[in-house]
């Protein structure tokens, strides 16, 4: 049976190629007065409302063949994602950054290109939801810490201006 070596508390660990030191709990320093506090979550989620209805719960194949034979319509869809977003964040608190404006503008734009006969591919009218890891230069890409508050990338990630193309 191979013995292992245990690290002496003073000899440097290494994580991800930075060298630190840890020695225990009483070596935390306190935390800084800036670090804001987590938000007041909710322990009960509210009902559903009837602008919310049973969209949500589609697949994005079955959403897709719905758009497609244009018996919803994207704002339809998106409409009812925002407002599940809106009854569920205070108790999920799963994103940084909504736009809810932004995401009614291009499902606009999807629901015009689709009724003039343009579809595009099965992703056409579905509401996309970036994690805040992935870089965009028109808006915070925090990847959730403080330390980028508010700060942006100098350039998309690439599958943002894939997404942006509309080339699916």
């Amino acid at each position: 049976m191979p013995e292992y070596i245990k690290p002496s508390p003073i000899s440097p660990l290494t994580g991800r190629g930075v060298p630190f030191r840890f020695g225990g709990i009483n070596d935390l320093s306190r935390i800084p007065d800036d670090v804001p506090t987590p938000p007041d979550l909710r322990d009960e989620i509210p009902l559903a409302s009837a602008e919310e209805g049973d969209l949500p719960y589609l697949t994005i194949a079955e959403a897709a063949t719905l758009i497609k034979d244009k018996e919803i319509s994207p704002v339809e869809l998106t409409v009812a994602l925002i407002k599940r977003i809106e009854r569920l964040e205070p108790t999920l608190n799963a994103f940084i950054t909504r736009t809810p404006e932004l995401a009614l503008e291009q499902a606009r734009k999807a629901e015009e290109e689709i009724q003039r006969g343009n579809y595009i591919g099965p992703l056409h009218g579905i509401p996309v939801a970036l994690k805040d890891i992935i870089g965009t230069y028109d808006m915070p890409t925090e990847c959730g810490t403080v330390l980028r508050k508010g700060k942006t990338q100098s350039q998309n990630a690439e599958i943002v201006d894939l997404l942006k193309e509309e080339k699916y």
